[in-house]
């Protein structure tokens, strides 16, 4: 669950660290590592990077090439999925 260290360094999106799909939906399973959120907590500050798979993560609707900020509320689009980006640390509060 949430707390100390929970959510910091790196967060793949895609497949699990099993190497099992992650499947958001039965029709609309995820690729491997299409992108990835970045938790810097000394910075307090979340980036998306460009994931490793063949498959483009898309950020308001341009592909992500770079790495790209996020501060809360954006749509991310992994292949049929549309995910809202909310982050649980900032604004003066952490875990």
């Amino acid at each position: 669950g949430p707390g100390p260290a929970s959510g910091r360094g790196r967060s793949f999106l895609g497949l699990d660290a099993a190497a099992a799909p992650v499947t958001l939906s039965p029709d609309a399973p995820l690729g491997a590592r299409q992108a990835t959120v970045v938790y810097d907590d000394q910075a307090d500050a979340f980036t998306l990077l460009p994931g490793s798979s063949q498959e483009l993560c898309y950020l308001a609707g341009e592909a992500v090439l770079e790495p790209r900020p996020l501060t809360g509320g954006e749509e991310l689009r992994l292949g049929s999925n549309t995910l809202r980006f909310v982050p649980f640390c900032g604004g003066g509060f952490r875990w």
